[in-house]
Parts: structure tokens; sequence; C-alpha cells
């Protein structure tokens, strides 16, 4: 018997809702004040993570987006990222982490969010 059958790696959660409470759970922890998080429009599986305090200088339009897959297996959070310029291929490439769902029993999201927000540069919007 190999280690996977033995112990299988699972996400926190089970179903669509028990996701979206992890994840709803998570960002009221994780996400940093002087930022807010609302339901991404269209989806029930996605989050804008929005900031809210702008200090002066600083670009008025940033965010992060946290959507997980419809398998519930993977969380991509988007950062890095702008519209400025004419449309270009590295519009259509975004810089994402991927987080596998199985991570968060060893990591809760709260604890990747926070890296997220240390290391990563927010999107910003609104330049064209």
């Amino acid at each position: 018997m190999t280690r996977r059958e033995e112990r299988p790696e699972r996400a926190p959660f089970d179903n669509e809702s028990g996701a979206v409470a992890y994840v709803q759970e998570e960002l009221e922890h994780g996400v940093p004040a002087g930022w807010s998080f609302s339901p991404a429009e269209g989806t029930t599986l996605g989050w804008l993570i929005e900031k809210r305090e702008v200090k002066a200088g600083e670009w008025p339009t940033q965010d992060f987006q946290l959507f997980l897959s419809m398998d519930l297996q993977f969380l991509h959070i988007t950062f890095g990222n702008d519209d400025a310029g004419p449309l270009s291929v590295r519009h259509c490439l975004l810089n994402a982490k991927v987080i596998p769902t199985t991570s968060l029993r060893f990591f809760p999201l709260r604890a990747l969010l926070r890296e997220v927000f240390a290391q990563c540069a927010p999107n910003e919007w609104g330049y064209t």
C-alpha cells in the first residue's frame, strides 16, 4: 500500500457549500486591514479582494481575485496584472498563484493569503 492509499489527501471541504463557507471564513481572517472582500459577479466560486484604504500616490483601483475551480481542486489568486496599453497577449496571460486545495490541510487559506499580500503586487485596473 502506498502512502497515498494509506492517507489520501483531501481538501478541508467535501462539497461546494462547504467550500464556499471555508473560503468565506478564511477571508474573514486572512484579508488585512484596509482591504475588503465580496463575491465576484457571475459566480458563486469567486471573490474580489479590493483595497479600500488607498494612500496618496497609489493607483486607486487595486485588487486580488480569488477563484475556486468547479471541481473544487484548485484555488487561483490573480496578482500583478493590469490593463495598461492596447490589448496584447500579456493581457490574456494573467499572473496567478495556484493552490491545490489538498494543501489547505497543511496550510490554511488565511496563511496563504497573508503570504500573497506580503509577496505579490495587487492587480491594477482602469488604466485604459
